[in-house]
């Protein structure tokens, strides 16, 4: 169980690290972007963990882009249904509910 544990914390620290460089490097090179989103989410499922809730609204899950609102994703807030729309390049809307 202690083993684990350990790789846990090293998954999850190289899923950060991923996430981190996907970020830096999106307007420079979106292909990397693309690549390290990838990278982050095939290894979560190699070790049968869940991606955290902080990097799962970060990406578009049909084409693997890192969003960055207003650069390559437009966010709409619709009040009347309490949800937020996340409207990427490749047309694929994620819809994620709030109270």
């Amino acid at each position: 169980m202690e083993n684990r544990s350990k790789v846990e914390g090293i998954v999850n620290e190289r899923i950060s690290q991923l996430f981190k460089e996907a970020e830096e490097n999106l307007k420079i090179h979106p292909e990397r972007t693309k690549r390290y989103v990838k990278i982050a989410r095939s290894l979560a499922m190699r070790h049968r963990m869940r991606l955290p809730e902080r990097f799962k609204r970060t990406f578009c899950k049909r084409c693997y882009i890192y969003w960055k609102p207003g650069y390559n994703v437009k966010v709409k807030v619709e009040n009347k249904k309490k949800t937020v729309s996340y409207s990427c390049e490749c047309g694929y809307v994620r819809r994620y509910r709030y109270k």
